[in-house]
């Protein structure tokens, strides 16, 4: 018996080749037309990859293919698809090692991948290639060539402790003049950051709390459903309190003491905290009891107006909200599905007593009015997520449609 077949490779005296058969199999793969074509191709091709060398960089503008919607077929696809179509075909012979011989290792690395060829009295034993990260193809050749070398990264750089034995003078100068340099360097970045962090401290007053002291907590209030935000937000109330400091969490955080109805965590960063001048008997600010652990929840309190705007296509009615402890001057604009959708139990047909007026068009000329034809408020259309986003579904606002009367065209009559 002169050769044996295994796992795909034919063994013989000379060395080790591919299977024909599979070879007339990548010989005679069409052009793949989605992932699941190109994932076959290269599964097959990437199992003799130890015949072919720089495997990797030959294949990557096809596994580039193979990232997320990004199946778009073009002429460097094609040509990677070729050539290693080619060099499976033209593939050398690989031959058996020799442990009574010396083994020559040669390394190569580019911007796409490294590679490597072990060979023996010149004849290839075995190639080796991978493709880097995008990271490391950023990095210098001195990078790349050293991973391809010994694998990994190159050592970090050592400092020269005066001069060397047995190395000479001309490289230690150089070595302790480097050193000098990044000594500079490492001077320069301090009194940088000095710099930076003296004029960021001109805006900071230093804080000093103690346990039992009152201070008033900052929470930024939200609302429940998704809006855009709003200029005037910032007007709106900031500062809850005044608590007791029960304990000193680290160095910058403090635990307080708020109501048991208080659904927000007791520990909070200094930044966050402001010393109450006052008596403790003046209750400033209480927490209010819709509060989680983001901060308040501003809850409708009434409608005031009403309207109807266009949106696209779409008429959209939309109620002006007066939130619960805000100003009326502070009241905002909202489409009134997502009001149903997100405050299902506020009754918006109760809480106004006259149609607003309307951008587009008086509203009782409009389907959709909130006094005459109520919205019937549908789950369905309400489609929420954990974030807490709304959107619509198309069929819960209404079409526009033209009052314009139609006149035929005399050309058809």
């Amino acid at each position: 018996m002169s050769e044996v077949e295994y796992l795909g490779h034919v063994v013989s005296g000379q060395g080790v080749t591919m299977d024909q058969h599979k070879v007339q199999a990548v010989i005679d793969w069409p052009i793949p037309t989605n992932v699941k074509q190109l994932r076959g191709f290269l599964g097959l091709t990437g199992y003799y990859r130890r015949f072919i060398k720089s495997y990797a960089t030959i294949a990557s503008p096809l596994t580039d293919l193979l990232k997320k919607d990004n199946f778009q077929w073009s002429h460097s696809a094609e040509l990677a698809f070729l050539t290693l179509k080619k060099a499976i075909t033209s593939a050398p012979v690989l031959v058996l090692p020799d442990f009574s011989q010396p083994f020559i290792l040669e390394t190569d690395a580019s911007s796409i991948g490294i590679g490597a060829m072990l060979s023996q009295q010149g004849h290839p034993i075995a190639y080796f290639s991978k493709k880097l990260g995008p990271n490391v193809q950023k990095q210098s050749a001195y990078v790349r060539e050293f991973k391809a070398l010994y694998g990994r990264d190159p050592p970090s750089l050592t400092r020269a402790a005066g001069m060397l034995e047995g190395v000479d003078e001309a490289v230690t100068a150089q070595l302790l003049n480097r050193d000098k340099i990044l000594s500079q360097l490492q001077q320069n970045l301090n009194k940088a950051q000095v710099v930076m962090k003296n004029q960021a401290d001109k805006k900071r007053t230093p804080l000093n709390l103690s346990v039992g002291e009152l201070v008033v907590v900052k929470l930024q209030p939200y609302r429940q459903i998704t809006v855009g935000a709003r200029v005037n937000q910032k007007l709106s109330l900031k500062y809850f309190g005044p608590f007791e400091i029960l304990a000193k969490i680290g160095s910058v955080a403090y635990k307080l003491a708020l109501p048991s109805s208080a659904r927000i965590h007791p520990v909070f960063h200094i930044s966050q905290l402001k010393k109450f001048n006052g008596t403790e008997s003046v209750h400033h600010s209480p927490l209010p009891p819709t509060t989680d652990e983001l901060g308040p929840l501003l809850l409708p309190e009434a409608v005031l107006k009403t309207r109807t705007i266009l949106k696209g296509p779409l008429t959209v009615p939309q109620v002006l909200i007066k939130w619960h402890n805000l100003d009326a001057s502070l009241a905002t604009w909202e489409d009134k599905a997502d009001m149903m959708c997100g405050f299902p139990n506020f009754n918006l047909e109760d809480k106004v007593n006259a149609n607003g007026g309307s951008i587009v068009r008086n509203v009782d000329d409009v389907a959709m009015t909130i006094n005459d034809e109520p919205m019937i408020h549908d789950d369905e259309a309400c489609i929420g997520s954990n974030s807490g986003h709304v959107v619509m579904q198309p069929q819960s606002v209404g079409v526009r449609r033209s009052n314009r009367e139609r006149k035929a065209n005399p050309k058809y009559k």
